[in-house]
């Protein structure tokens, strides 16, 4: 599914003229032996174009409407059951040809000026950049891995207070994540980042949480 729907665009469409990029960003399937194929998997990813693509033209389907055939024809084709949806994300940014065109000059002098200064200080012999190039900067980072801890500390808190929540999710017969994500929706718990739960999220709260039985 995932190599069809990137492929769609340059397959089926016009994106010479109209570009459209579809990216298959994330694919979990939830599984734990190597040699079996999961019972379900989390698809998601990415739409952009400059056109609604809900909205089709002189009569054709919409860039939707074919994105849902081609999801309806695959899964019947594989004999398995899905649910699918585009939500509308935001809409595209476009340049104002006008403003463009009244901002270039401007930014074409200053340009013009930067070169002219840096040829004029290396003439001088002033070394430009840094002489010890990118490792010096790296090694400026100090206070990073210190950051890096903190999240994950934090992180690893609050899987600790969700714990007994997810428990009594798991007991009541809810065992996959993308059943756990709906209970915790249904229970007014939020995600990490304030939004609702995905398969994706919940899964890395349940490594987290295995983590933590094996390290007690």
């Amino acid at each position: 599914m995932a190599i069809q729907l990137s492929e769609y665009p340059a397959r089926h469409l016009d994106i010479a003229n109209k570009p459209v990029i579809i990216s298959v960003t994330r694919l979990l399937a939830e599984g734990n032996a190597g040699n079996v194929i999961p019972a379900e998997a989390d698809v998601s990813g990415t739409i952009r174009s400059f056109e609604n693509i809900a909205q089709g033209e002189n009569g054709e389907p919409s860039l939707k409407e074919k994105l849902d055939q081609l999801v309806s024809r695959m899964a019947a084709e594989a004999t398995a059951d899905y649910d699918w949806a585009i939500r509308p994300g935001a809409p595209a940014t476009r340049n104002d040809p006008a403003l463009f065109e009244q901002i270039m000059p401007p930014l074409a002098r200053v340009g013009e000026r930067t070169k002219a200064a840096l040829a004029a200080a290396k003439a001088r012999g002033v070394k430009l950049g840094n002489p010890n190039g990118a490792r010096a900067l790296r090694g400026k980072q100090v206070g990073n891995a210190d950051a890096v801890a903190r999240i994950k500390q934090n992180a690893a808190q609050r899987a600790a207070d969700l714990k007994g929540i997810v428990d009594d999710i798991r007991g009541s017969g809810i065992t996959t994540v993308r059943g756990i994500a709906e209970e915790l929706h249904a229970r007014g718990i939020k995600a990490p980042r304030g939004d609702v739960w995905h398969a994706t999220a919940v899964s890395r709260l349940l490594t987290r949480l295995n983590g933590t039985a094996e390290r007690a």
